[in-house]
C-alpha cells in the first residue's frame, strides 16, 4: 500500500534523518527544513519516516 507523507514546517528543524530514509520522497530545502517530494511511498517507509523523525514533524496521509 502506497501513502503520502507531510512535514510541518513549523516543528521540523532539518536534521535530515528523514531524507537518508528516503530520498524520493524527502529532499532538503534551501531553507533549512525538509519538504515532501510529492512521491507516494510504502506504509512501512513512511512508518519509519514518522518513527525516525526526533521532532515528530512527519505524519502519514491516508
Amino acid at each position: 500500500m502506497k501513502v503520502h507523507i507531510v512535514i510541518d514546517p513549523e516543528t521540523c528543524v532539518g536534521i535530515g534523518k528523514c531524507e537518508e530514509i528516503s530520498e524520493e520522497a524527502v529532499e532538503l530545502g534551501d531553507d533549512g527544513v525538509s519538504h515532501v517530494t510529492g512521491v507516494a511511498v510504502d506504509l512501512e517507509v513512511a512508518r519509519n519516516l514518522c518513527d525516525s523523525c526526533p521532532t515528530g514533524a512527519i505524519s502519514i496521509v491516508e
